[in-house]
């Protein structure tokens, strides 16, 4: 009776070790893509409409915004990021590009490269609202709300992968 038990329980174990596996695997695809401490300090409260309009009554206020990049400046010192704003899903990824509700700037401290940063990329960044600048838009002038970068997001481009090849799912769903 005791030689029974035994492998009994080296299956038992065998089946804990790949469950506690797939969980680990499963949790670490659901981990967000600004560090939870950023996430902390943000203002769910100041949502893009609301700065875009008045960006002087958010000065200072730790946001959390997304879009595609539309053009990329480089200046001493710091890199300007024009991006139109796209709405997040729960990944925090830029979704439906056709409910913008404008254009702003992501201003990053140093060099960031325009071949990486390239139009079209989505983005989602984390920092502090720090003005406006108005800048011309086809005949009109347009006034962008400056976001400070404190932590970013660069999403695969097309083609790209942000993950390795091997891949495990349960479910079913859509994945934008």
């Amino acid at each position: 009776m005791a030689g029974m038990a035994y492998p009994a329980y080296k299956r038992l174990k065998r089946y804990a070790i790949i469950g506690l596996f797939i969980s680990m695997t499963a949790f670490a695809g659901c981990a967000p893509v600004i560090s939870q401490k950023t996430l902390d300090t943000v203002d769910r409260a100041a949502v893009f409409k609301d700065v875009q309009a008045e960006p002087a009554r958010y000065a200072d206020r730790p946001v959390l915004f997304g879009g595609a990049i539309i053009a990329v400046e480089n200046l001493t010192g710091a890199t300007y990021v024009e991006v139109m704003q796209q709405p997040l899903n729960s990944r925090l990824k830029p979704v439906d590009p056709g409910n913008t509700q404008g254009r702003f700037i992501a201003v990053f401290k140093g060099f960031k490269d325009p071949a990486i940063y390239a139009p079209g990329r989505l983005l989602t960044v984390a920092g502090k609202v720090f003005g406006s600048q108005t800048r011309p838009l086809g005949k009109m002038d347009y006034r962008y709300p400056l976001i400070e970068v404190s932590e970013d997001h660069l999403w695969p481009g097309p083609g790209e992968s942000a993950s390795p090849g091997v891949s495990i799912g349960l479910g079913v769903g859509v994945y934008r």
